[in-house]
């Protein structure tokens, strides 16, 4: 079907670092589908390799406040790096924090990234 070839060239895309399609790509299939949490959470990392951080910032808190995504770790970790690359020093150490108190997969990550801050 068409669906399933369209979603085979937005991983292709995204894994050869072409962010702008597939960043296009999956901007798409969150408007089809507002609850489609890997699309939001890869949207987010896409906006943050174009520099688009206001538009990550939102996606990655979409799905890093949603307590049934998979990708809910994930995304709160690519958040506070998303805060970093902004200067949001306030937000970062926040974000950190709530991810070291969330015993998340990325505490050590988080531990080691705030000693550097």
């Amino acid at each position: 079907s068409d669906l399933d070839s369209n979603n085979e060239t937005v991983w292709l895309d995204y894994a050869n670092g072409n962010y702008h399609e597939a960043y296009r790509q999956f901007e798409n299939k969150v408007i089809i589908n507002n609850a489609d949490f890997a699309s939001w959470f890869y949207l987010g990392i896409c906006a943050i390799e174009l520099g688009r951080l206001p538009k990550a910032e939102a996606a990655l808190a979409k799905v890093a406040s949603e307590n049934t995504s998979k990708y809910k770790e994930q995304a709160h970790w690519y958040l506070a790096l998303s805060y970093l690359k902004a200067d949001k020093e306030d937000a970062v150490m926040q974000c950190l924090e709530e991810i070291i108190i969330a015993k998340s997969g990325y505490s050590d990550k988080a531990k080691a990234l705030l000693e550097e801050l």
